[in-house]
């Protein structure tokens, strides 16, 4: 079975972080993290999965590919996480995979 927590607040990426931060203990320890995008049409979700192949949906509150506030939470995010990751990284990939 597999379950998915999805953030529905949406609207900024400042909720986003405060979603993942509220859920992130009992979501247990993340593996594995994609960002697909859509950057013409101004389309982002990231998603993170956890060891037992659960998935965390933080949608399109954060973004990459580009320097702004979007992109800062998909690092802070992902530092979290645990994923060693830079700034640069995420504000020169619109989209990606990272697995740990």
């Amino acid at each position: 079975m597999t379950y998915m927590i999805k953030n529905n607040n949406g609207g900024s990426t400042s909720k986003a972080i405060e979603f993942f931060k509220k859920y992130k203990n009992a979501f247990g320890d993340i593996v594995f993290a994609e960002m697909k995008s859509n950057p013409n049409q101004v389309i982002y979700n990231l998603t993170l999965v956890n060891s037992e192949g659960e998935e965390m949906n933080i949608g399109e509150d954060c973004s990459a590919g580009f320097m702004g506030t979007g992109p800062y939470g998909t690092y802070e995010i992902l530092k979290i996480s645990g994923f060693d990751i830079t700034k640069e990284f995420i504000e020169s990939n619109s989209s990606f995979k990272l697995t740990k």
